[in-house]
């Protein structure tokens, strides 16, 4: 049996171009077409997710911008150490009776809850395959939190062993954030806000 062609099912699939009357009678008894639509249509849900995770330029420029700043003008608690790395404070995977009942995942999903004195961040690791989906939180500290000094939005960046940027993103006004398709392995969390000092997250297994 022939088959519709490919740039037919892009085309449906990731513009929602109609077919003609004859190729929707072939997709209507094609198991084949039907099962390659389907998996074309999730990867464009995939793709766009992805997209709207992705921070935009001029927000890559305002944090880059922002984090010289910190670097060049140091606040009193940045002159000590520019950064203030986070604590695990909570980890679910010590707790079995706990997994998943949160956040209503499954029992592989996980969560972390790291603190420092400027706010908590909290992070739920779920399986998507062989890779990963991270939710998370940046939970300002209520005593240090005022207008004048907000812990986000912020940007974050999973940084590899080699100290490259891998995945990047950003938080929302109410400090939260997610990204998909995160390989297993061992990051640095760097989150960056514009009025803050840089809080980091070191040796982050996400497995």
């Amino acid at each position: 049996m022939m088959h519709l062609a490919p740039q037919l099912l892009f085309a449906l699939a990731f513009d929602s171009k109609p077919l003609e009357s004859d190729a929707e009678q072939h997709l209507a008894d094609c198991d084949a077409c039907r099962q390659v639509i389907t998996d074309l249509r999730t990867l464009a849900h995939e793709l766009s997710v992805m997209g709207v995770s992705e921070p935009s330029a001029a927000a890559l420029e305002r944090y880059y911008a922002a984090q010289a700043h910190i670097q060049q003008q140091p606040s009193r608690l940045a002159s000590a150490w520019r950064s203030i790395t986070a604590m695990l404070a909570w980890d679910s995977r010590q707790q079995p009776a706990l997994q998943g009942v949160r956040s209503g995942a499954g029992s592989a999903a996980y969560r972390l809850l790291y603190a420092t004195e400027q706010a908590e961040v909290e992070l739920l690791i779920e399986p998507e395959g062989r890779a990963f989906r991270t939710q998370g939180e940046i939970i300002a500290n209520g005593e240090l939190h005022t207008a004048d000094t907000p812990v986000t939005p912020a940007l974050i960046q999973w940084i590899d062993p080699q100290g490259d940027v891998r995945y990047e993103t950003e938080s929302d006004a109410s400090g939260l954030f997610s990204l998909r398709n995160i390989a297993p392995g061992t990051y640095r969390l760097s989150i960056v806000s514009a009025a803050s000092d840089i809080i980091e997250i070191e040796a982050l297994e996400i497995m």
